[in-house]
């Protein structure tokens, strides 16, 4: 696990953005993740199962890539 990286347990579907969103705290800095729909449909049930593997695609993601200038991260 990233110790550098701590994960909000506010899931939420944005109509707006038609993405999953949720927010958190890296390297000092409040993020907010944006998760696809076709990486986490509309209609899915949250299970902490699901909320555990989009945690680890967080730590994967951030990895290799960082957020952008508003923040953000796009899985």
């Amino acid at each position: 696990m990233n110790q550098a990286l701590l994960l909000n347990n506010d899931l939420i579907f944005d109509e707006q953005q038609q993405s999953w969103q949720m927010t958190g705290f890296y390297q000092g800095q409040d993020i907010r993740i944006f998760i696809k729909i076709n990486r986490l449909p509309k209609n899915s049930k949250i299970t902490s199962l699901i909320v555990l593997d989009l945690e680890a695609d967080i730590e994967d993601w951030l990895e290799t890539n960082e957020p952008d200038e508003s923040n953000h991260c796009w899985l």
